[in-house]
């Protein structure tokens, strides 16, 4: 089963920026279409592995980004399902 984090922010310059700082950390990050399920943020999010989203919050925090949105998702039946997390990136 595929799981992944998606970040949202409010405007495309945020998700640059949080892009280019995800990057320079290190991290293996990518940027997507928001998916037509999702309202929240602009028309594109950022999307990573789990097991990066506390190393990415730190960063974000670092570089004073916040994201809008924080969701977790996974890939069931062919389906996206996605769970909006707290914004401490804590399911």
């Amino acid at each position: 089963m595929l799981t992944e984090t998606i970040f949202t922010f409010s405007c495309i310059s945020h998700t640059i920026q949080a892009e280019q700082q995800l990057l320079k950390a290190g991290l293996h990050v990518q940027v997507m279409h928001l998916p037509p399920s999702m309202r929240s943020g602009c028309w594109i999010c950022l999307r990573l592995p789990p097991p990066q989203t506390s190393d990415a919050l730190a960063s974000l925090q670092k570089s004073g980004i916040k994201p809008q949105e924080i969701y977790t998702r996974k890939e069931e039946n062919g389906q996206s399902v996605f769970t909006i997390r707290s914004e401490d990136g804590n399911g």
